[in-house]
């Protein structure tokens, strides 16, 4: 979802981090959502999203807005910079937890929501589910990417909201070409063949999914996190390339759908997954 300019909603984000800081020692995903729908600012800032977006609760679209400027810091984006002076991040129960840079990791037990609100000084708010959150995150540093990267995510969204579709192949290829424009954009063709050690594989025309996947983890030196990214690019092009084929073999009644919908949910959680470890979320 981008229904929110970015210049302004990246400085309040910013602005509460530094508030949430004068009183504990992590800024945490939840208490952030939690203070954009307190402040002033905040609240207005998400209102006038939720006006564009109506099938939103006021906590997803803060969520949302907490998502693109953890996507925006991930990624070393222009509007973030500031930021990265200021703080350093960990996770904290999977989520970024943001805290005064040049001070050490604060150690810290994983909470649960509920327990992590009231620890950071906030009112709980109603989180989403994991799948909410990884789903949010990704699609906000898609649309960071990329505007047209982003909108294919959202049609895939908008496709799984969609029962009685008679036939998912469109929506797994779509998912298939997101992950094959990721990794163009992430790792050009260019930079990848100048990496040392680069061979080019006979049977490719340009560099494979695996080295560009090793291209952009490298850069970031992701270490023994690696291999397994790599192995979920192989595996997640490979099961949208077979559920592709069941789908143009199967008949259109209400069964086969329903499976093919189960199946495509579950290559948009994986690739998800990909997604979050690849973009560092």
């Amino acid at each position: 979802m981008a229904t929110f300019r970015l210049e302004r909603v990246i400085p309040v984000v910013e602005r509460l981090i530094a508030e949430l800081l004068t009183q504990h020692a992590v800024a945490a995903r939840d208490a952030l959502v939690a203070a954009m729908v307190n402040d002033m600012t905040g609240r207005a800032l998400v209102d006038r999203a939720k006006s564009k977006n109506k099938a939103w609760s006021e906590r997803q679209v803060a969520g949302n807005m907490v998502d693109w400027f953890s996507a925006n810091y991930a990624l070393r984006g222009r509007l973030t910079e500031s930021a990265r002076a200021r703080f350093d991040r960990t996770k904290v129960g999977g989520k970024w937890a943001y805290f005064a840079r040049g001070e050490p990791a604060p150690v810290l037990k994983v909470l649960g929501k509920s327990r992590l609100s009231k620890a950071s000084g906030q009112r709980a708010v109603d989180g989403e589910t994991a799948q909410e959150q990884s789903t949010s995150a990704v699609a906000a540093a898609l649309y960071n990417l990329s505007e047209p990267l982003g909108r294919s995510y959202q049609q895939v969204l908008s496709d799984l909201a969609d029962e009685n579709r008679m036939s998912w192949a469109g929506t797994a290829h779509e998912i298939r070409q997101i992950l094959s424009t990721l990794l163009h954009a992430l790792a050009p063709d260019v930079e990848v063949k100048k990496r040392s050690g680069y061979r080019q594989d006979p049977n490719a025309a340009g560099p494979t999914q695996k080295q560009r996947v090793h291209y952009v983890l490298s850069k970031r030196d992701a270490g023994s996190k690696e291999t397994d990214v790599v192995e979920m690019a192989s595996s997640l092009d490979q099961v949208i390339a077979e559920l592709v084929r069941a789908s143009y073999s199967r008949a259109s009644d209400a069964a086969h759908r329903f499976k093919g919908r189960k199946e495509v949910l579950r290559i948009l959680r994986y690739f998800d997954a990909f997604a979050y470890d690849l973009l560092d979320l």
